[in-house]
Protein backbone atom coordinates (compact mmCIF):
# COMPACT_ATOMS: atom_id res chain seq x y z
CA UNK A 1 0.00 0.00 0.00
CA UNK A 2 1.50 3.35 -1.02
CA UNK A 3 1.11 6.73 0.66
CA UNK A 4 -1.69 7.86 -1.65
CA UNK A 5 -3.78 4.83 -0.77
CA UNK A 6 -3.30 5.43 2.93
CA UNK A 7 -4.38 9.06 2.51
CA UNK A 8 -7.51 8.02 0.61
CA UNK A 9 -8.55 5.51 3.32
CA UNK A 10 -8.00 7.97 6.14
CA UNK A 11 -9.80 10.70 4.25
CA UNK A 12 -12.88 8.52 3.75
CA UNK A 13 -12.96 7.50 7.46
CA UNK A 14 -12.33 11.03 8.76
CA UNK A 15 -13.70 13.77 6.47
CA UNK A 16 -11.64 16.96 6.72
CA UNK A 17 -13.67 20.16 7.12
CA UNK A 18 -10.60 22.42 6.51
CA UNK A 19 -8.65 21.56 3.28
CA UNK A 20 -6.01 24.28 3.85
CA UNK A 21 -5.13 22.95 7.29
CA UNK A 22 -5.09 19.43 5.84
CA UNK A 23 -2.52 20.41 3.13
CA UNK A 24 -0.33 22.16 5.73
CA UNK A 25 -0.18 19.16 8.01
CA UNK A 26 0.22 16.77 5.04
CA UNK A 27 3.18 18.81 3.72
CA UNK A 28 4.79 18.66 7.17
CA UNK A 29 4.30 14.90 7.21
CA UNK A 30 5.85 14.45 3.74
CA UNK A 31 8.84 16.57 4.72
CA UNK A 32 9.33 14.46 7.82
CA UNK A 33 9.10 11.29 5.66
CA UNK A 34 11.71 12.58 3.16
CA UNK A 35 14.14 13.39 5.96
CA UNK A 36 13.64 10.01 7.54
CA UNK A 37 14.11 8.25 4.18
CA UNK A 38 17.35 10.16 3.55
CA UNK A 39 18.73 9.19 6.97
CA UNK A 40 17.78 5.58 6.45
CA UNK A 41 19.61 5.32 3.11
CA UNK A 42 22.88 6.63 4.65
CA UNK A 43 22.63 4.83 8.01
CA UNK A 44 25.58 2.59 9.03
CA UNK A 45 25.33 -0.26 11.54
CA UNK A 46 28.33 -1.28 13.74
CA UNK A 47 28.21 -4.95 14.71
CA UNK A 48 30.24 -7.11 17.08
CA UNK A 49 31.80 -10.34 15.81
CA UNK A 50 33.81 -11.66 12.90
CA UNK A 51 31.12 -11.32 10.27
CA UNK A 52 30.66 -7.93 8.71
CA UNK A 53 27.08 -6.79 8.58
CA UNK A 54 26.00 -5.23 5.35
CA UNK A 55 23.98 -2.03 5.09
CA UNK A 56 20.29 -2.36 5.71
CA UNK A 57 18.20 -3.11 2.71
CA UNK A 58 16.14 -0.49 0.97
CA UNK A 59 12.94 -2.45 1.83
CA UNK A 60 13.62 -2.32 5.56
CA UNK A 61 14.21 1.41 5.43
CA UNK A 62 11.00 1.96 3.50
CA UNK A 63 9.06 -0.19 6.03
CA UNK A 64 10.30 1.96 8.91
CA UNK A 65 9.49 5.11 7.00
CA UNK A 66 6.02 3.83 6.15
CA UNK A 67 5.32 3.07 9.81
CA UNK A 68 6.41 6.56 10.83
CA UNK A 69 4.32 8.02 8.02
CA UNK A 70 1.18 6.18 9.22
CA UNK A 71 1.73 7.55 12.73
CA UNK A 72 1.94 11.05 11.29
CA UNK A 73 -1.22 10.55 9.26
CA UNK A 74 -3.09 9.31 12.32
CA UNK A 75 -2.01 12.43 14.16
CA UNK A 76 -3.32 14.53 11.28
CA UNK A 77 -6.63 12.67 11.28
CA UNK A 78 -7.09 13.05 15.02
CA UNK A 79 -6.24 16.75 14.89
CA UNK A 80 -8.77 17.39 12.10
CA UNK A 81 -11.57 15.13 13.43
CA UNK A 82 -14.90 17.05 13.56
CA UNK A 83 -15.85 18.10 17.06
CA UNK A 84 -19.34 16.61 16.64
CA UNK A 85 -17.80 13.15 16.76
CA UNK A 86 -16.34 13.63 20.25
CA UNK A 87 -17.88 11.00 22.54
CA UNK A 88 -18.53 12.26 26.04
CA UNK A 89 -18.28 9.80 28.88
CA UNK A 90 -21.63 8.37 29.96
CA UNK A 91 -23.03 9.91 33.15
CA UNK A 92 -22.87 7.70 36.21
CA UNK A 93 -25.86 5.43 36.68
CA UNK A 94 -28.11 6.56 39.51
CA UNK A 95 -30.53 4.08 41.07
CA UNK A 96 -33.68 5.80 42.30
CA UNK A 97 -35.82 4.03 44.86
CA UNK A 98 -39.50 5.04 44.75
CA UNK A 99 -41.02 4.76 48.22
CA UNK A 100 -44.22 2.78 48.48
CA UNK A 101 -47.41 4.69 49.14
CA UNK A 102 -48.45 4.49 52.77
CA UNK A 103 -51.22 2.04 53.44
CA UNK A 104 -54.35 3.76 54.70
CA UNK A 105 -56.75 1.75 56.76
CA UNK A 106 -60.24 3.22 56.96
CA UNK A 107 -61.59 3.22 60.49
CA UNK A 108 -65.01 4.08 61.84
CA UNK A 109 -64.98 6.75 64.57
CA UNK A 110 -65.95 5.40 67.97
CA UNK A 111 -67.58 6.94 71.01
CA UNK A 112 -67.83 9.26 72.70
CA UNK A 113 -69.67 11.07 69.91
CA UNK A 114 -70.16 14.82 70.10
CA UNK A 115 -73.37 14.92 68.04
CA UNK A 116 -76.15 12.42 67.29
CA UNK A 117 -75.50 12.85 63.54
CA UNK A 118 -71.90 11.73 64.01
CA UNK A 119 -73.09 8.67 65.94
CA UNK A 120 -75.72 7.88 63.30
CA UNK A 121 -73.19 7.96 60.47
CA UNK A 122 -70.82 5.67 62.37
CA UNK A 123 -73.66 3.24 63.13
CA UNK A 124 -74.89 3.05 59.52
CA UNK A 125 -71.38 2.54 58.12
CA UNK A 126 -70.89 -0.42 60.45
CA UNK A 127 -74.44 -1.66 59.97
CA UNK A 128 -73.95 -2.06 56.22
CA UNK A 129 -70.23 -2.79 55.85
CA UNK A 130 -68.89 -3.89 59.26
CA UNK A 131 -69.46 -6.64 61.81
CA UNK A 132 -71.62 -7.06 64.86
CA UNK A 133 -68.70 -6.65 67.29
CA UNK A 134 -68.07 -3.14 65.94
CA UNK A 135 -71.74 -2.31 66.25
CA UNK A 136 -71.91 -3.33 69.92
CA UNK A 137 -69.01 -1.01 70.77
CA UNK A 138 -71.10 1.98 69.64
CA UNK A 139 -74.02 1.22 71.95
CA UNK A 140 -74.49 2.24 75.57
CA UNK A 141 -74.76 -0.54 78.17
CA UNK A 142 -78.53 -0.15 78.29
CA UNK A 143 -78.80 0.88 74.67
CA UNK A 144 -81.64 -0.49 72.59
CA UNK A 145 -81.42 -1.21 68.87
CA UNK A 146 -85.00 -1.62 67.69
CA UNK A 147 -83.92 -2.66 64.20
CA UNK A 148 -82.35 -5.81 65.70
CA UNK A 149 -83.79 -6.29 69.20
CA UNK A 150 -87.42 -6.99 70.00
CA UNK A 151 -87.23 -7.93 73.67
CA UNK A 152 -84.81 -8.05 76.61
CA UNK A 153 -82.58 -9.56 77.85
CA UNK A 154 -80.52 -9.28 74.72
CA UNK A 155 -79.28 -12.59 73.26
CA UNK A 156 -75.88 -11.91 71.69
CA UNK A 157 -75.94 -14.98 69.44
CA UNK A 158 -79.42 -14.09 68.19
CA UNK A 159 -78.48 -10.45 67.61
CA UNK A 160 -75.42 -11.49 65.66
CA UNK A 161 -77.46 -13.80 63.46
CA UNK A 162 -80.05 -11.08 62.79
CA UNK A 163 -77.27 -8.64 61.95
CA UNK A 164 -75.55 -10.99 59.47
CA UNK A 165 -78.83 -12.07 57.91
CA UNK A 166 -80.12 -8.55 57.24
CA UNK A 167 -76.71 -7.29 56.13
CA UNK A 168 -76.49 -10.05 53.51
CA UNK A 169 -79.81 -8.87 52.03
CA UNK A 170 -78.91 -5.16 51.76
CA UNK A 171 -76.74 -3.23 49.36
CA UNK A 172 -74.49 -0.29 50.36
CA UNK A 173 -76.10 2.95 51.53
CA UNK A 174 -76.07 6.20 49.53
CA UNK A 175 -77.48 9.71 49.88
CA UNK A 176 -77.13 9.73 53.67
CA UNK A 177 -78.57 12.89 55.25
CA UNK A 178 -79.01 13.49 58.99
CA UNK A 179 -80.96 16.31 60.63
CA UNK A 180 -80.44 17.00 64.33
CA UNK A 181 -83.82 17.41 65.99
CA UNK A 182 -82.27 18.13 69.41
CA UNK A 183 -78.79 18.07 70.87
CA UNK A 184 -79.08 14.30 71.38
CA UNK A 185 -81.54 13.14 68.66
CA UNK A 186 -80.93 12.95 64.91
CA UNK A 187 -83.26 11.79 62.15
CA UNK A 188 -81.50 10.26 59.15
CA UNK A 189 -82.56 9.21 55.66
CA UNK A 190 -80.55 7.07 53.25
CA UNK A 191 -81.02 4.96 50.13
CA UNK A 192 -80.24 1.26 49.93
CA UNK A 193 -81.21 -1.80 47.91
CA UNK A 194 -83.11 -4.81 49.24
CA UNK A 195 -81.47 -7.57 47.23
CA UNK A 196 -84.21 -10.12 47.90
CA UNK A 197 -86.86 -7.72 46.55
CA UNK A 198 -84.68 -6.98 43.51
CA UNK A 199 -84.71 -10.70 42.75
CA UNK A 200 -88.51 -10.67 42.74
CA UNK A 201 -89.29 -7.33 41.06
CA UNK A 202 -86.08 -6.28 39.27
CA UNK A 203 -85.55 -3.17 41.43
CA UNK A 204 -85.35 -3.14 45.23
CA UNK A 205 -84.02 0.41 45.70
CA UNK A 206 -85.74 2.23 48.55
CA UNK A 207 -85.22 5.26 50.82
CA UNK A 208 -85.17 4.45 54.53
CA UNK A 209 -85.63 6.66 57.60
CA UNK A 210 -84.25 6.05 61.09
CA UNK A 211 -83.76 7.96 64.36
CA UNK A 212 -80.72 7.90 66.66
CA UNK A 213 -80.43 9.08 70.29
CA UNK A 214 -77.24 9.75 72.27
CA UNK A 215 -76.82 9.30 76.02
CA UNK A 216 -74.89 11.70 78.26
CA UNK A 217 -71.65 9.76 77.70
CA UNK A 218 -71.70 10.11 73.92
CA UNK A 219 -72.88 6.55 73.14
CA UNK A 220 -75.97 5.42 71.28
CA UNK A 221 -78.84 5.02 73.71
CA UNK A 222 -81.50 4.20 71.14
CA UNK A 223 -81.59 3.21 67.46
CA UNK A 224 -85.09 3.39 66.03
CA UNK A 225 -86.76 1.03 63.63
CA UNK A 226 -86.24 1.54 59.91
CA UNK A 227 -89.32 2.98 58.25
CA UNK A 228 -90.23 3.62 54.65
CA UNK A 229 -93.09 3.60 52.18
CA UNK A 230 -93.22 0.41 50.17
CA UNK A 231 -94.59 0.41 46.65
CA UNK A 232 -97.73 -1.67 46.19
CA UNK A 233 -96.07 -3.81 43.54
CA UNK A 234 -93.45 -4.74 46.15
CA UNK A 235 -96.13 -5.80 48.59
CA UNK A 236 -97.91 -7.88 45.97
CA UNK A 237 -94.68 -9.60 44.86
CA UNK A 238 -93.56 -10.37 48.44
CA UNK A 239 -97.01 -11.68 49.43
CA UNK A 240 -97.13 -13.99 46.42
CA UNK A 241 -93.67 -15.37 47.09
CA UNK A 242 -94.43 -15.70 50.83
CA UNK A 243 -97.46 -17.91 50.16
CA UNK A 244 -95.49 -20.07 47.74
CA UNK A 245 -92.41 -20.55 49.99
CA UNK A 246 -94.62 -21.31 53.02
CA UNK A 247 -96.13 -24.18 51.06
CA UNK A 248 -92.94 -25.47 49.40
CA UNK A 249 -90.29 -24.74 52.03
CA UNK A 250 -91.96 -24.44 55.44
CA UNK A 251 -88.62 -25.17 57.17
CA UNK A 252 -87.17 -21.89 55.84
CA UNK A 253 -90.20 -19.93 57.00
CA UNK A 254 -90.04 -21.52 60.47
CA UNK A 255 -86.34 -20.65 60.75
CA UNK A 256 -86.97 -17.03 59.78
CA UNK A 257 -89.83 -16.70 62.27
CA UNK A 258 -87.65 -18.13 65.04
CA UNK A 259 -84.79 -15.69 64.35
CA UNK A 260 -86.90 -12.55 63.82
CA UNK A 261 -89.92 -13.44 65.91
CA UNK A 262 -88.53 -12.52 69.32
CA UNK A 263 -86.22 -15.39 70.26
CA UNK A 264 -87.14 -18.81 71.61
CA UNK A 265 -86.08 -22.00 69.88
CA UNK A 266 -84.23 -21.35 66.66
CA UNK A 267 -81.61 -23.06 64.55
CA UNK A 268 -78.35 -21.11 64.47
CA UNK A 269 -76.82 -21.48 61.03
CA UNK A 270 -74.32 -19.20 59.27
CA UNK A 271 -76.08 -16.38 57.50
CA UNK A 272 -74.41 -17.39 54.22
CA UNK A 273 -76.16 -20.76 54.31
CA UNK A 274 -79.53 -19.21 55.14
CA UNK A 275 -79.30 -16.65 52.33
CA UNK A 276 -78.15 -19.32 49.85
CA UNK A 277 -81.22 -21.43 50.68
CA UNK A 278 -83.59 -18.47 50.35
CA UNK A 279 -82.02 -17.43 47.05
CA UNK A 280 -82.38 -20.97 45.74
CA UNK A 281 -86.05 -20.89 46.76
CA UNK A 282 -86.57 -17.56 44.95
CA UNK A 283 -84.92 -18.92 41.81
CA UNK A 284 -87.24 -21.92 41.97
CA UNK A 285 -90.25 -19.65 42.43
CA UNK A 286 -89.25 -17.39 39.52
CA UNK A 287 -88.67 -20.38 37.26
CA UNK A 288 -92.25 -21.50 37.92
CA UNK A 289 -93.91 -18.08 37.98
CA UNK A 290 -91.58 -15.80 36.02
Amino acid sequence: MNADSVFEILQEANPVPDPVRYRQMTTAGLAFLATTKERTLHMETITQGPEKQGPPTRRRGLAIAAAVFVVVLLGVALALRPTSEVISPAPPTTVTTIPEAPTTVATTPGPPFSTPAEAAEAYLNVRYTGNYGQLESLMATEGRDQSLTFEFPRDTALMRLRFDWIQALRGPITDLECVELTSVIASCSFTTEWLDVTRLTGDGTITMNQKFTLDTEGRLLAVGEETSTFAEEWRAAVRAFGGWVNERHPDLVAEEEAVFGGGGDYVVRPAEEIIADWNAARDEYLAENG
